[in-house]
């Protein structure tokens, strides 16, 4: 079987290793072949690229991000290698603490799941996470072309092209992990009506965030804590995305923005000067200590994805933002992305092995490995897309009512969890518990 991922991001690259691992294939790929093509190299200048540039790479160096208790279990099962190099060069958080703009802690809730052998989430930076599964990789595996398209050939078999013209490559599986602007998308919902529907959505959302040496805040050392603020006018998080010593941060402002950023003609003093202004009357010093270091490069739209009705079919699948695009207030973009790999990895062996047994062909394991996919993970990534939502509401502009109640209820659930458990259910522990190896035994038992 011949196998293309296109997109080297962290769901891609994850999905090459998880296949690598569980299809077992032979150091030379002579058992099955398994490609992966990335549009750019590491190197991408995210200052000076057009937001254009910048969606079409998945391997582009982002800003920080955490890497749930959930995912970080993933990567275990998958290597326990590149697991402690990840808690090795990120931060290793036991909590995350909420504040208001005014001042006031309102929250401090668990950031591990808590096991017998507990994982925590990982504070890290996004380069980080991909050099490391890069490396498990190895580049010189990567083929840096620029895919431009899919679809299916004369013969009814998957193919991609590419903006440089060169020959088309023909697989038996293509899966598309090339992110919210996915060029595999369209071939993968073939035979669906209004594909315009489920494009990219702004969410009327800005980011701006970064990295900056400075001595870490003694709250953040003493309970290994992330730091989300909310205010009337945004939001404001930060926390180490290095080990303690290294006396690093990262931060990111989110606010309502419904325009769209050129990034050819940013005026950078101007956002500097309007994050400053921003948080001008927030009360944390250490937010103040930050944006008086720190200089914008780029400021980033928050892009998700509609609920799509299949994740593939015909020799296509989706996976990570290419099928979910979450929204950052998620906390899981990489952690679902992570699932999924690992979860089509599974299911593809299990299809595999039941066409080689003769029960089915191995075109009906792979089109069953789409849809029980879909039946296992959507349910799930839109559980946690409907939560984000609910939480991002407080980055946008805020009445002064709105704020009120918004601090009177995370102070409530904070000072009393039973009352958050009876209201939004157990949601961490659905949230880190997830089995992907339970889910798919008992979704192989009813083929």
């Amino acid at each position: 079987m011949k196998i293309i991922i296109v997109g080297a991001g962290p769901a891609g690259l994850a999905a090459y290793l998880h296949l690598k691992k569980h299809l077992r294939l032979s150091p030379d790929n002579s058992s099955h072949q398994l490609s992966i093509f990335e549009s750019h190299r590491s190197n991408i200048n995210v200052q000076t690229s057009s937001l254009a540039e910048l969606n079409a790479s998945t391997a582009l160096v982002g800003g920080g991000l955490g890497v749930g208790p959930n995912g970080m279990r993933v990567v275990r099962k998958l290597d326990p290698q590149i697991h402690d190099r990840l808690e090795n060069e990120g931060f290793v958080c036991d909590n995350f603490t909420f504040r208001s703009a005014r001042g006031f802690v309102l929250a401090t809730t668990p950031a591990t799941d808590r096991k017998e052998l507990p994982e925590h989430c990982v504070s890290i930076a996004r380069h980080t996470v991909w050099e490391c599964l890069k490396d498990a990789v190895g580049e010189d595996n990567i083929s840096f072309r620029k895919v431009s398209g899919a679809y299916r050939n004369e013969a009814g078999k998957p193919c991609i092209k590419f903006a440089d013209k060169g020959e088309d490559e023909q697989a038996d599986l293509i899966i598309g992990a090339d992110g919210v602007w996915s060029k595999v998308k369209d071939a993968a919902l073939e035979g669906i009506e209004d594909k315009g529907q489920y494009d990219a959505v702004s969410e009327g959302l800005l980011g701006v965030g970064g990295f900056v040496e400075m001595p870490l805040p003694d709250h953040v050392l003493r309970d290994k804590t992330l730091c989300f603020t909310f205010g009337r006018n945004g939001f404001f998080g930060y926390g180490s995305h290095r080990p303690a010593n290294q006396n690093q941060m990262m931060w990111w402002s989110t606010y309502q923005d419904d325009s769209l950023p050129d990034k050819k003609v940013i005026d950078r003093d101007r956002i500097l000067e309007e994050l400053r202004k921003r948080h001008q009357d927030w009360k944390d010093p250490v937010i103040h200590d930050i944006i008086n270091k720190v200089q914008v490069d780029s400021v980033y739209p928050t892009w998700t994805l509609p609920e799509l009705p299949t994740w593939g079919g015909n020799g296509f699948i989706l996976i990570g933002d290419a099928a979910h695009a979450l929204q950052s207030t998620s906390g899981q973009g990489v952690s679902q992305a992570l699932e999924d790999s690992l979860t089509l990895a599974l299911l593809l062996r299990g299809f595999l092995q039941k066409a080689a047994s003769g029960s089915m062909t191995e075109e009906e394991a792979i089109d069953r490995t789409a849809k029980t996919l879909y039946q296992i993970r959507n349910p799930r990534v839109q559980k946690i897309a409907a939560f984000a939502a609910q939480s991002a509401s407080g980055k946008r502009e805020l009445t002064l009512v709105a704020e009120f109640m918004m601090c009177f209820f995370l102070g409530l659930i904070g000072k009393f969890p039973s009352v958050g458990k009876l209201l939004l259910g157990n949601y961490n522990n659905e949230l880190y518990d997830w089995d992907a190896e339970k889910l798919v035994e008992e979704a192989l038992s009813l083929q």
